[in-house]
């Protein structure tokens, strides 16, 4: 019959656990951003600008645990070989859509922050994976898609009735034609995280662009009234905060307005 399995590894989840095996293995991540530890953050909100410097001690740290993750991400392609091993030889492989993917990212120190939750992408761009047994043909695609999407995805692709409204799009038109239309953007937010270890991160919500009729940007609304607009192609690193900046004000204008039409769907539950 058909079925759906889904696996939620805990690795690489701070404090990641590598195997054994994996850990010995001497990785050598990418080379840190130009973020890290960020010098001026007098652009930033409030929040972030009460934050200090962080120490050279703390900055090792987080790079130590970044490789950590790195090593513990190798038991997860593991276990991801086993799966599709086993549907190979139970002749499942090439009627199973396969999807990979994450719940967020983690900061490792940049703009002097750890953890999540936050606009920044290094907390909330997530890898993403989608295996079609029927396309022959690997591609990357750059627009901006959204987990939502997953779930209309997967309802659509099995053909299953939902049992309420979705706020998403099925990702199976954009990745049968490469040429197919698609706005490129992505509804991000957070609830924020009172407690001290999180230093008292603020909710927000926010866009994340890249697509037709969009160029690449990410911008947020705080509670405080704060806004932050970040031009993800001159600065992909998000060090200068454009938000006030005169060549940017139409842009501001169009992204807050979509962001209120996103608030303003049915189905989407305020805070």
């Amino acid at each position: 019959k058909p079925w759906m399995i889904c696996l939620w590894p805990t690795d690489p989840h701070r404090l990641a656990k590598p195997t054994q095996a994996n850990a010995a293995i001497n990785l050598l991540p990418p080379e840190l951003p130009n973020n890290i530890n960020e010098a001026d953050v007098s652009d930033k909100p409030t929040w972030v600008r009460t934050l200090p410097l962080m120490s050279p001690g703390k900055v090792k740290m987080a790079q130590k645990e970044r490789k950590r993750g790195y090593q513990a991400l190798m038991g997860v392609d593991q276990g991801a070989q086993q799966v599709i091993q086993a549907l190979i030889e139970t002749g499942q492989f090439e009627n199973t859509i396969i999807i990979f993917t994450a719940d967020n990212g983690d900061s490792f120190g940049a703009h002097r922050l750890l953890f999540k939750d936050m606009i920044y992408d290094e907390a909330s761009r997530i890898p993403l994976a989608i295996r079609l047994p029927w396309r022959t043909e690997n591609r990357i695609e750059g627009r901006v898609v959204s987990l939502l999407d997953l779930t209309a995805t997967i309802v659509e692709a099995t053909g299953v009735t939902p049992g309420r409204s979705l706020l998403g799009n099925s990702l199976l038109p954009l990745m049968e034609a490469d040429a197919a239309p698609w706005e490129g953007c992505a509804f991000v937010e957070s609830h924020g995280s009172p407690g001290p270890r999180a230093k008292g991160r603020p909710s927000f919500k926010g866009l994340r662009t890249g697509g037709d009729g969009w160029g690449y940007y990410a911008y947020a609304e705080h509670p405080t009234g704060e806004v932050e607009l970040y031009d993800m192609v001159a600065d992909p690193a998000q060090l200068d905060n454009a938000v006030d900046r005169p060549e940017y004000a139409e842009v501001r204008q169009a992204l807050a307005a979509r962001l209120a039409e996103f608030l303003a769907r049915p189905g989407y539950v305020k805070d």
